[in-house]
């Protein structure tokens, strides 16, 4: 399955090296792959750290970014969509994710 991080649930956002950075979050959303006929997991209250590796851009182009979005997150639903409304569209990459082996907590 593939799986989703919801900002909400993402309790720390921080770059590592020059190309990527570390996503901890308490949820972890396995969404079906392929159109595969499975119900979505909701895995809920154990954090674990996400590492992405950013192929196209430099995590400092990235960042400030992310930061953005996981403040507007953290705004009341209905105040979301006008204050992401005067922000900039995150350059395209395509990055790739993986659960940080051994400095995982909890996670399956």
């Amino acid at each position: 399955m593939a799986r989703r991080l919801p900002f909400a649930a993402v309790q720390r956002l921080e770059p590592e090296g020059k190309r990527g950075f570390a996503a901890a979050s308490s949820q972890v959303i396995k969404v079906k792959a392929n159109m595969a006929d499975a119900a979505y997991l909701v895995d809920r209250g154990r954090t674990a750290t996400w590492h992405f590796a950013l192929a196209y851009v430099t995590a400092a182009a990235v960042t400030p970014l992310l930061h953005r979005y996981l403040a507007a997150s953290r705004l009341p639903y209905a105040e979301r969509a006008s204050s992401l409304q005067a922000r900039p569209n995150p350059p395209a990459s395509r990055g790739t994710a993986h659960r940080a082996q051994g400095g995982c907590t909890g996670g399956s």
